[in-house]
């Protein structure tokens, strides 16, 4: 995917679920996006611009579903046409100053930076934790004694660091076999 789609993307995914994600990328890309054709004669509309969605005002985008999420996307689409974000910048950096770069945005956190930085930067170093992760994280990897003096902000970052640290630079790569491994073998 397109760099600024998948931020936004990842931007709507706050705190939501896949149907509600798809239902929100579908009204705006049919509202701000580029209708097209595909070879099949199929019409769809294409991922907004930066520009065509910096047309939305913050009403009009919560009036998509985004709630809350209409802030974070009102604001950076507006950071991205000033030139705060840019996307140049941000595919030339580490996984760290992509880190460091995405998360001085508002709205955007460490999990949202890491779901970019790892689907969209192609950082395989970078683990986002989301819900599911945490709840693997806890469910397998959480020992007591060991970390019952950790604070809850650095809790994870420690869980992943003693227990993935041995696969340098692969972090994401173990993200997703843990995620596929739980959802598939384990949920049955």
């Amino acid at each position: 995917q397109d760099l600024w789609e998948m931020i936004v993307t990842f931007l709507i995914s706050q705190q939501n679920n896949i149907k509600r994600i798809r239902k929100c990328i579908e009204t705006i890309c049919r509202k701000y996006g580029e209708r097209k054709n595909s070879s099949a004669g199929v019409e769809y509309y294409a991922f907004p611009t930066v520009e065509a969605l910096s047309q939305a005002t913050e009403e009009e985008l919560r009036g998509c579903g985004l709630g809350y999420r209409a802030k974070y996307i009102h604001r950076l689409c507006q950071d991205a046409l000033e030139g705060s974000l840019n996307l140049d910048l941000l595919s030339s950096q580490n996984y760290k100053e992509a880190i460091d770069y995405l998360t001085s945005f508002y709205g955007i956190g460490k999990k949202v930076a890491n779901c970019v930085c790892l689907f969209g930067l192609h950082h395989i170093d970078a683990f986002p934790v989301d819900t599911w992760i945490q709840k693997i994280l806890m469910e397998h990897y959480f020992d007591e004694k060991k970390y019952r003096r950790i604070p809850k902000s650095q809790l994870f970052d420690r869980i992943i660091e003693d227990s993935f640290g041995c696969y340098p630079g692969y972090a994401g790569v173990m993200q997703q076999y843990i995620f596929n491994y739980e959802r598939n073998e384990i949920g049955k």
